[in-house]
């Protein structure tokens, strides 16, 4: 069963307890699609309670709505082949805080919404509470799926960096070994310089913790910035 029709059918089986609500649900679920008539929509003294605008959207949505599986995205719209019937409808959504967009798909004109937040808040106020909740979580599942990818991402681009940095260190090191260039450096950047070779894949910090004695991942970067130099200097009496 599809999103829409679960929702009107939690919207069908809401008790509506006032004879003027009843009667303002009814009358949205039969709106005249006349285009000659004197009025499409009931006027402002046909509801005579704080809910019957509520019951009277509740009728309209039931007949002339749907709403997309928020898991597939946000869309909610009411279909009218009477563009008179949408324009009175826009207003009166408009009247009550929901303003929508319109669009026309061959001879149907469409009031429509594609924000969540408003979905919510349309949903909030015909009283389909389940499906408020179903956005809601969509949304909370949605965000977390987006945060595990940046996450993901992040830590992608971070290997990346820090395989490139270590290949670059690898070099420099086999390059000083070629030259016969490693041995005359002092012991702290011999015993870098080897761990570096020994450990390819650990990162600066993990690195530091095999030094003996330990030190931090900018006292690590600083040795290995001064075995990049020294490779220079070699090549710059090479050339």
């Amino acid at each position: 069963m599809s999103f829409s029709s679960k929702t009107k059918d939690e919207l069908n089986a809401l008790e509506i307890k006032n004879a003027c609500c009843r009667k303002a649900f009814r009358a949205g679920l039969n709106i005249s699609l006349d285009d000659s008539a004197e009025s499409i929509l009931p006027n402002e003294l046909f509801f005579k309670c704080p809910s019957c605008r509520s019951t009277f959207l509740r009728g309209l949505f039931i007949s002339y709505g749907s709403a997309t599986n928020p898991e597939r995205g946000y869309h909610l719209e009411l279909s009218f082949s009477s563009k008179r019937a949408a324009k009175e409808v826009e207003s009166f959504l408009s009247d009550i805080g929901l303003p929508p967009k319109m669009s026309i798909r061959k001879v149907t004109h469409i009031l429509y919404y594609k924000d969540s937040s408003i979905i919510e808040d349309f949903f909030a106020y015909i009283g389909a509470t389940k499906a408020v909740f179903i956005l809601m979580n969509s949304k909370i599942i949605r965000e977390l799926r987006n945060n595990a990818n940046r996450v993901a991402n992040c830590e992608t681009n971070n290997i990346e960096k820090m395989v490139a940095a270590s290949q670059k260190h690898i070099s420099a090191i086999k390059q000083l070994q070629k030259a016969g260039a490693l041995k005359l450096l002092p012991a702290e950047l011999q015993e870098t310089a080897r761990l570096r070779m020994a450990y390819p894949q650990l990162s600066l910090s993990e690195l530091g913790g095999m030094m003996d004695p330990p030190i931090s991942k900018s006292g690590v970067n600083h040795r290995l910035s001064k075995i990049m130099n020294a490779v220079k200097n070699i090549q710059n009496i090479s050339n």
